[in-house]
């Protein structure tokens, strides 16, 4: 995470001074530049285009507040060592960055992805399946949801989604886990709510004993 959130301020730093090429200008990176927008309306908030734009705008509140502890912490010193030890002062800082470009790009993938799915059938399942990440990974950030960017308003709805969401995919969820090719063994110990001790028990028992409603509080 710290490697990557190095390299991204990088081209946060070349993009901000002008520079940088197609990082800067019109490249995968180019939104981080434009500042952090504050999300008021978005009209259909569980479409795949509003939830990526709310995972940019995520990711650019931490790198906005990596660069100023940065900043601070370099004290306008230069050399390679200040440079180590801030990076080492803000590393939880830099890390959540990491992580916040890690998940919008597993999400912008995940957008791609589906756009080549042929069966008709499928697809508004894996749609449901991409949006319920992306509400989980925005819902799922305190610091994102207590910040400015995203009004009391604009996340009552996606919780709202978000419960939609669930009920849609429980008719899929096997079909959905063992496209993983996870174990069931490993599965079981995951998935097992039940308190055996068992520790062959499987997700197949796990989701016949499951009381799950479609209901989910983050």
């Amino acid at each position: 995470m710290m490697q990557c959130a190095r390299q991204l301020m990088r081209q946060y730093k070349k993009g901000r001074n002008g520079v940088g090429g197609d990082y800067a200008s019109d490249g995968f990176l180019a939104y981080l530049n434009s500042g952090v927008p504050f999300i008021s309306n978005i009209a259909k908030k569980c479409e795949l285009r509003s939830l990526l734009e709310m995972l940019q705008c995520r990711e650019a509140m931490y790198m906005e507040q990596l660069s100023k502890d940065l900043d601070r912490e370099l004290k306008g010193r230069s050399s390679q060592e200040a440079e180590d030890m801030a990076w080492n002062a803000c590393g939880q800082e830099a890390v959540e960055c990491g992580k916040a470009f890690i998940e919008r790009l597993i999400f912008e993938w995940f957008v791609e992805d589906i756009q080549r799915v042929a069966q008709p059938q499928v697809y508004p399942v894996l749609q449901t399946l991409t949006s319920l990440y992306g509400l989980w990974v925005i819902l799922g950030d305190p610091r994102f949801c207590g910040s400015s960017h995203l009004p009391d308003s604009v996340q009552i709805d996606l919780r709202k989604e978000y419960n939609k969401c669930l009920p849609k995919l429980r008719p899929h969820v096997k079909v959905l886990v063992d496209g993983f090719g996870i174990p069931d063994v490993l599965l079981g110990r995951i998935a097992n709510v039940s308190g055996s001790n068992d520790p062959f028990w499987s997700y197949e028992q796990t989701l016949q004993n499951s009381d799950f409603v479609g209901k989910a509080k983050l």
